[in-house]
């Protein structure tokens, strides 16, 4: 798996130096490129959502999924997309493995979904979400 499990790390240290050993707090900083002090608790959700200013605070989609890597789409392959479509894998992604992830941008920037490659018809591409709506063409 990938990352550390600290709680286990904390128990491990502690059998090591011959002592029981736990963690009482844990507070994760940041995730990605994103920090605590970009965070809402569920009251201040709530508030934003009584005042109608949540939308002031979403951050665009393109931002969440900048840690993976973008492959800009024609406006034909787009409509497959939008139909859940298995797609060849591109050149630039042919080393790709079971867990990589890409995310799938029309040429205008908006971004159509996130696709990973099929486990089970090599050199095609499944979509794991997509995330525009019929509608939205």
């Amino acid at each position: 798996s990938k990352g550390t499990y600290v709680r286990t790390l904390a128990v491990m240290i502690g059998e090591k130096l011959g002592y029981p050993a736990h963690m009482s707090h844990l507070i994760r900083t940041a995730s990605g490129d994103f920090s605590l002090d970009e965070c809402f608790t569920f009251d201040e959700l709530e508030a934003q959502a009584q005042s109608g200013t949540v939308e002031e605070h979403t951050v665009p989609i393109e931002r969440a999924l900048n840690h993976l890597p973008k492959w800009i789409i024609s406006d034909t392959l787009a409509k497959k997309v939008e139909n859940g479509a298995l797609l060849e894998t591109p050149e630039q992604f042919s080393e790709m493995t079971s867990g990589d992830r890409i995310a799938v941008f029309t040429e205008s920037g908006t971004c159509l979904a996130i696709y990973f490659p099929h486990p089970a018809k090599k050199g095609l591409l499944k979509p794991a979400k997509v995330l525009m709506q019929k509608s939205e063409q």
